[in-house]
Formats: C-alpha cells, sequence, structure tokens
C-alpha cells in the first residue's frame, strides 16, 4: 500500500531503523535519532544500489516519487542514476574555482622557499583521471562478456 503524507508525518522513531515502503523500490527510512530520509532501492546489471533522495521535511513525498520517476527513466536507457548524479557533481566541483588556501601554489613560504611549481589545476587533473576510471559503465551484458567499457570523461 503506498505511503501517505499523513503516515510520513506521524512516522515514530524506534530502538531500530524502520522501513515504510511506498513502492517502485521508494521508502522512507525512520532513524532511532529521528531523522527522516527518502531511498531509492534498485538494481543495476545484477548489483542491488540505493540512493538518497534527500530528507522527509526538505524533501516531500510527491518529490519524492518525481525523483523516483526521474531515476527510473535513466535506468531503463540503460545508465546507472548514481554513476550519473556524482559525474554531474564532479563536473560542477571541477568548474568551480578551488579554495584560496590550495596546497599547490607558487608562493613563497615563510622560510623563503618556494613550493613546488606544479601548475594550480593538477590536483583538478588528477581528480578527474580518478573519476574517469570510476565511472567506466559497462553497456549492457554483451559489453560485459566482450569486455568494452564506455569511458565518460570530464573536461
Amino acid at each position: 500500500m503506498p505511503l501517505t503524507d499523513t503516515a510520513v508525518k506521524k512516522a515514530k522513531p524506534g530502538l531500530k531503523p524502520v522501513k515504510l515502503t511506498d513502492g517502485k523500490g521508494l521508502y522512507l527510512l525512520v532513524n532511532p535519532v529521528g531523522s527522516k530520509l527518502w531511498r531509492w532501492k534498485y538494481r543495476v546489471l545484477g548489483k542491488e544500489k540505493v540512493m538518497s533522495l534527500g530528507a522527509y521535511p526538505d524533501v516531500s513525498l510527491a518529490q519524492a516519487r518525481e525523483g523516483v520517476d526521474k531515476s527510473r527513466k535513466i535506468l531503463a536507457a540503460g545508465d546507472d542514476p548514481m554513476a550519473i548524479r556524482k559525474a554531474d557533481k564532479v563536473a560542477t566541483r571541477m568548474r568551480q574555482p578551488g579554495p584560496k588556501n590550495s596546497r599547490i601554489s607558487n608562493t613563497p613560504s615563510p622560510t623563503g622557499a618556494t613550493s613546488p611549481s606544479k601548475p594550480r589545476c593538477a590536483l583538478s587533473n588528477r581528480l578527474a583521471r580518478r573519476m574517469r576510471v570510476m565511472l567506466s559503465l559497462r553497456l549492457s551484458s554483451q559489453s560485459v562478456n566482450s569486455g568494452n567499457c564506455l569511458t565518460i570523461s570530464i573536461a
């Protein structure tokens, strides 16, 4: 039976985490400390995954259902919604300027020695390389058997 907004509001924390299911893999996790978190359970290439959709007061039941519908469309297209969300997050971080107190800089230290003359984006390049490796996605069961991978590169 699908959840109602009243049931979500009345959900009380217990001694152990409680899952209140809605349907299509969506459930509300009520933790003992009182937090109410939306989660979506799904499978990609036979592996079960859980995607977080937000906390209850911030994300309503209708918004959580919309998030699941969008993610199900991505999953139906053959992509992993979590991998796409992580790639988007990394891409936005890569576009933002680095922190002012970066560990890589060409400014002299108090002793007068300069740090190695690495470009400021060396850390970003290393992160991008790591994410390209992490985001190698298997396209289908045929590509899993043949070993072909799709690599998402972040420019």
